[in-house]
């Protein structure tokens, strides 16, 4: 729905070949071994879903509950504060301001995870609507504290394909669960 390029002809030929009259693999192993090749992980380490908001209310389901305590870096996707609120979270934002061209604040990220152990930190990185960004230095700077306060970082990376490549936080990490979109495989050939 984003992408600004048409259809690329090897998708229309795939879309021709395919059989129709038989469910697709509901475990989508093909895909997520592709882009496990691709990440250089494990295929278990990969979930397909119908689209990052479909990930996002998963993490919610799985994660949080009324006792559960949520850090949004907002303005963001509305989605965050929607399952949180849906789950009952207590929801702390963090506020960008056009002061500082709506760029998180490092320090004030991480002095929040150190102060209220939240179960969650969401990071749209790029941002969405504001199209920021944290440097991959940030990232590891918010990820050692997210691992002190046991938070799980959840980086939504859905426009990322729409920056430059050395944008994308790889690090591996216990605690860091990344949505990708396929905007990002489409625009990089895969």
């Amino acid at each position: 729905s984003i992408n600004p390029y048409p259809v690329h002809e090897s998708i229309l030929h795939a879309v021709r070949e395919c059989s129709l009259i038989r469910y697709p693999d509901s475990s989508a192993f093909d895909l997520r071994e592709k882009i496990a090749e691709h990440e250089k992980c494990s295929v278990d380490e990969i979930l397909a879903v119908n689209g990052t908001s479909q990930g996002i209310h998963l993490i919610g389901e799985a994660f949080l509950n009324e006792k559960s305590t949520v850090v949004n870096v907002a303005p963001a996707y509305s989605q965050y504060k929607s399952i949180s609120q849906l789950k009952k979270s207590r929801i702390i934002e963090i506020q960008c301001n056009i002061q500082n061209d709506f760029i998180p604040d490092t320090d004030d990220i991480i002095k929040t995870l150190m102060q209220e152990n939240p179960t969650i930190l969401w990071i749209c990185n790029p941002n969405n609507p504001t199209g920021t960004y944290l440097n991959k230095f940030d990232m590891i700077k918010i990820e050692k504290a997210a691992a002190i306060s046991n938070t799980i970082v959840v980086i939504d990376e859905a426009y990322v394909a729409f920056t430059n490549k050395e944008l994308c936080y790889r690090e591996k990490s216990g605690n860091i669960l990344r949505l990708n979109s396929m905007s990002i495989w489409l625009m990089n050939g895969f």
